[in-house]
């Protein structure tokens, strides 16, 4: 037990498949194995008109061109126009691409299912996707041991620290067996987890995979039972698609829940994370996706993570200056950032755009717009559950004069 006293973290990751489109799956079982893209608003329209979660909501073509919603007659040309923001797995197949208008996408897929996001307060009414997201955080939270830190980070992933529950586990487990037996126990429980154990290992079983079976590793592997449980769970009982990675620290746990979907999850040992980095973009790291990993990109005259471990670090240094150290760790698998307790977010917005004609020119415009707004943040407070907020900013975009933001505090009543 003396690994025990030096233990790596477990961390995982829960990654919805294709949410939205899972989530109007489930309001509408008729869409399973279609095509299906959910796509925006008409957001060239002054005014949107409410549409609820439970309204039929989907796009249908006249001969014309022009959509058509079968229960509160035609849309106004520019819902054509819309953007999808979320693609499922058959729609993918066809290829059909995020942000694609509705009109490309039916002129791509004929048999493609538009749906039009739920929309309230003139804007998009995420409200159903967000009550699913919550159902699947309590079915995961419910079935994790009590110990484990869970962290919301969005509407459809979570992060899960499962290292003082595991250490817990094992440290009963382990006064009555050994780490060997405990290994052959957990693979067996992995059987209908649809694991992968990442790294060029598909020829090889599981059981060697794993080995040696060291305190971490088998951590690592309870890690994966725990996580894979939980996904059959969701999958069988909330009927929503979920994927799996497991690490030792976030970054390896959100790589890995993306490396095998839909319905699968991926275990990311630590003898495998360097062939597993090595082949992959430098903007796949988390942190590394935009404009500090382009430039990163261009000091190096490289796209590849691999290339980036093999130079000397002090060229790294030299070339990319303050943050070359933390390059260096994140692309070899180094992550110290926390699994931060939190399944609300920390703040609430709301906010809409007016642009040409719709633009917001007199005083009772902008009030009546302020007041939906408002309305909407006050109805998210009490779908979080009744929070109160402690401030308030409000920030407003004008052509011309640019940006301008004030922060104040709420009186407590």
């Amino acid at each position: 037990m003396a690994e025990g006293k030096n233990r790596q973290r477990v961390v995982a990751h829960i990654d919805m498949d294709c949410f939205y489109c899972g989530v109007e799956a489930k309001l509408n079982p008729e869409l399973l194995g279609k095509p299906v893209v959910v796509v925006q608003y008409n957001s060239s329209a002054k005014f949107v008109k409410t549409v609820s979660a439970h309204e039929n909501r989907i796009l249908t073509t006249k001969p014309k061109g022009v959509f058509k919603h079968e229960k509160i007659g035609t849309f106004s040309d520019g819902d054509g126009y819309a953007g999808s923001i979320a693609v499922n797995y058959e729609a993918r197949a066809a290829g059909i691409k995020r942000g694609m208008t509705a009109y490309d996408c039916r002129d791509i897929c004929e048999d493609i299912i538009c749906v039009r996001v739920p929309t309230k307060f003139d804007k998009p009414d995420l409200a159903i996707y967000r009550k699913y997201g919550q159902e699947v955080l309590a079915k995961l939270k419910s079935l994790m041991p009590k110990e484990t830190i869970v962290e919301r980070a969005s509407i459809d992933e979570m992060y899960f620290d499962l290292t003082e529950g595991i250490s817990n586990i094992l440290t009963e487990e382990l006064k009555t067996t050994t780490l060997e037996h405990l290994a052959e126990s957990y693979i067996n429980r992995l059987s209908d987890a649809c694991c992968y154990v990442a790294g060029n290992t598909q020829d090889i079983p599981i059981e060697d995979k794993i080995k040696p079976f060291t305190y971490n590793n088998v951590a690592l592997l309870l890690g994966a039972v725990l996580v894979g449980e939980g996904r059959n769970a969701v999958i069988n009982e909330l009927e929503l698609s979920c994927s799996g990675g497991i690490g030792e620290n976030k970054l390896l746990a959100k790589l890995g829940s993306g490396m095998n979907k839909p319905k699968k999850q991926t275990l990311v040992l630590p003898n495998y994370t360097a062939a597993v980095l090595a082949p992959l973009p430098i903007k796949k790291l988390r942190s590394l996706g935009g404009k500090f990993g382009k430039e990163v990109r261009e000091a190096l005259d490289t796209e590849n993570i691999g290339e980036i471990v093999a130079m000397d670090p002090a060229t790294v240094r030299a070339a990319v200056g303050d943050g070359a150290d933390s390059v260096l760790n994140l692309c070899n698998g180094i992550c110290a950032e926390p699994v931060q307790p939190r399944v609300a977010p920390e703040s609430i917005g709301a906010s809409r755009r007016f642009h040409g004609k719709n633009q917001l020119r007199t005083q009772p415009d902008v009030k009546s717009r302020l007041t939906t707004l408002i309305s909407d943040i006050i109805e998210r407070c009490e779908e979080d559950g009744g929070r109160v907020p402690t401030h308030m900013v409000v920030g407003v975009e004008a052509e011309p004069g640019g940006k301008t933001s004030k922060t104040g505090g709420l009186p407590r009543t």
